[in-house]
C-alpha cells in the first residue's frame, strides 16, 4: 500500500498492509502464516513486483469486463523474464473468469494440458 492502514481481521484472515517493500511483506506474511500457504494480494504493481522477484508459485486472476480508467498492464514489458504459466483452473460465469496458473520455474518438468481442471 502507498500509505500506513491498520490490519483487517475477517472471515478468520489477517489483511495486514506494507509500506516497506515486497521483501517485507514477504517476510511479515511468512511469520504470520506459520505451515500455512502465503497469499499476496494486490493490484497491477504488486503481482508486477513478485512475478519480477520470481517469488510466486501460483498466479490468481479474477476477470470482470470492466476496465477503469485506462487499466493498468499487469505483465509491464513481457519479455525472457517473465515466467511461463500452465493453467491449472478455469471457472467462468456471466460477470467474472477466474484464472489459475502454475509458474513454471527453471527445472519444472514440462506437464501437459491435461492438468487444466474445473474444480468448484
Amino acid at each position: 500500500s502507498h500509505e500506513v492502514r491498520e490490519t483487517v481481521a475477517r472471515d478468520g484472515m489477517q489483511y495486514i498492509f506494507v509500506t516497506q517493500g515486497i521483501e517485507h511483506a514477504l517476510a511479515q506474511a511468512k511469520a504470520a502464516a506459520g505451515d500455512k500457504f502465503v497469499c499476496v494480494a494486490g493490484g497491477a504493481e504488486t503481482a508486477r513486483q513478485f512475478i519480477e522477484a520470481g517469488w510466486l508459485d501460483e498466479i490468481q486472476l479474477h476477470l470482470v469486463p470492466v476496465i477503469v480508467g485506462n487499466g493498468l498492464r499487469l505483465w509491464g514489458q513481457a519479455g525472457a523474464a517473465w515466467p511461463k504459466l500452465e493453467a491449472i483452473r478455469v471457472l467462468g460465469n456471466e460477470g467474472v473468469t477466474h484464472l489459475r496458473f502454475r509458474v513454471i520455474k527453471d527445472g519444472d518438468a514440462h506437464r501437459t494440458a491435461a492438468a487444466l481442471t474445473s474444480e468448484p
